[in-house]
Parts: C-alpha cells; sequence; structure tokens
C-alpha cells in the first residue's frame, strides 16, 4: 500500500483476508508506519524524477548538435519552450558575435542549473 497497492492486492501479498487490512488501518500505530513509509516512497519517485529531468534536459541539448537539420530545429524549439519562449513568438535571427559564457549562463538559470552542472 506504501506504494500504492489497493488494499486487496496487500492482502493477497502479506495472505491475509482484505477486512483484516482494514483492520490493520484502525490501528495508529500501523497507520503512522504506513504514513511513513509512503512519504519515503514518494520522496525516493520526486528524487528519481529530478535526476531524470537533468537527464532529460541534457538529451535534448545534445539533440540540438546531432541528426538532421530538421530534428535540430525541433530540439531547438523544443527547449526554447521549456524556458518559457512560447511558440509563435517572433525571433529575429542575426549573425552575430555570440558571449558563449554568458548565453550558457542564461540557459543554466532558465534550466535551473548550478554552475557546476551548466559547464
Amino acid at each position: 500500500m506504501a506504494t500504492g497497492s489497493s488494499m486487496q492486492e496487500a492482502a493477497d501479498t502479506v495472505g491475509v483476508h482484505v477486512q483484516t487490512i482494514y483492520r490493520w488501518m484502525d490501528d495508529p500505530e500501523f497507520a503512522a508506519e504506513l504514513d511513513k513509509l509512503q512519504q519515503l516512497t514518494q520522496k525516493a519517485a520526486v528524487s528519481r524524477l529530478r535526476g531524470a529531468a537533468q537527464r532529460a534536459a541534457d538529451t535534448l541539448a545534445a539533440a540540438m548538435n546531432e541528426g538532421t537539420w530538421s530534428e535540430r530545429i525541433r530540439a531547438a524549439d523544443l527547449l526554447l519552450s521549456r524556458i518559457g519562449v512560447e511558440a509563435g513568438s517572433r525571433v529575429t535571427v542575426q549573425t552575430a558575435e555570440v558571449d558563449r559564457e554568458a548565453l550558457a549562463a542564461h540557459l543554466a538559470s532558465k534550466l535551473g542549473l548550478d554552475d557546476d552542472e551548466a559547464e
């Protein structure tokens, strides 16, 4: 139940009738322990998702340098949308010198990366 299973699934897993699970839930100590397990499970899931989000951002950034021109444009468009540039926004592109460090710092701040992670 701490991982989202139903009372019936929990009863089947431990080999008791589902009514037994309901009785256990009325026990404050059991309910408190189950609550602790559910909180730990949720924290672990959130931690895994944060790690996955970082890998997803890295993958998307790398995709802008690989594949066909169309695939690179789609990756760039998706990245821009994730940092708040809405689809259909007018963007003027000019040939100019780019301060890569400033651009990297700006993107890192928009993506919520630390300085070490941005490099």
